[in-house]
């Protein structure tokens, strides 16, 4: 519709996505990025399918926001071969990569995930595992005030204008609805560990308590 490709550039580029609802030929894949939901046990689940489906030299890439890469590795057999890959939402519009390693990972490892995201056209920073990664350290205390700032009363909708105006690609509350409430309360959580106790900083919990009572955005 945007004539940016032909529609048989479209067709052939959607020819390469397969549906499975199984491991089914994960024999012969190179590389595995998981998206489950943010829940350590799943995710370490998931790892260990990968793992029993996989070639031995499979990388495990997980596209968390906010749980430790260190702790699922620590899981896997081969620890050396698990990394965090974290994709920003909305996909398309958001550039930047974080690919996260563990003091574990090796760096053919990490170069073959950097070379992958350059391949998808997008901006790889290789980060260490901490709380918050790189970005999330960054945007926890701005999406935090914005919150802050509709607790205090300031329309929603003027918090989104204002931000868009500022150069943002989206404002903070439709990201929040975009990301989802769930997820958006883990952030929360590990957010809170690196700035609740700096001086004069409020923390607001109106998505935590919107996702406890069910209302994900």
């Amino acid at each position: 519709k945007r004539k940016s490709i032909t529609k048989a550039q479209a067709e052939e580029i959607i020819g390469r996505v397969n549906g499975r609802l199984t491991y089914e030929d994960f024999d012969t894949t190179d590389i595995v990025i998981e998206a489950v939901l943010e829940k350590m046990d799943l995710k370490k689940r998931i790892i260990a399918d990968i793992e029993k489906h996989c070639m031995d030299d499979v990388i495990i890439a997980t596209n968390t926001s906010s749980l430790s890469i260190t702790e699922m590795a620590s899981h896997a057999t081969k620890p050396e071969m698990v990394i965090g890959m974290h994709y920003f939402s909305p996909v398309p519009k958001m550039p930047l990569l974080e690919i996260v390693k563990t003091e574990k990972t090796k760096d053919w490892v990490i170069a073959s995930c950097y070379e992958f995201g350059l391949k998808q056209g997008k901006t790889c920073i290789v980060v260490k595992d901490s709380p918050g990664f790189y970005v999330n350290r960054i945007l926890g205390p701005y999406m935090n005030e914005c919150l802050v700032m509709a607790d205090e009363g300031v329309a929603l909708d003027f918090i989104d204008k204002a931000l868009l105006k500022k150069g943002f690609p989206v404002g903070p509350i439709t990201l929040f609805d975009q990301v989802g409430l769930d997820i958006a309360a883990h952030v929360v959580g590990s957010s809170e560990k690196m700035i609740a106790n700096r001086p004069g900083f409020k923390m607001s919990y109106a998505v935590v308590k919107m996702f406890e009572s069910g209302r994900l955005g």
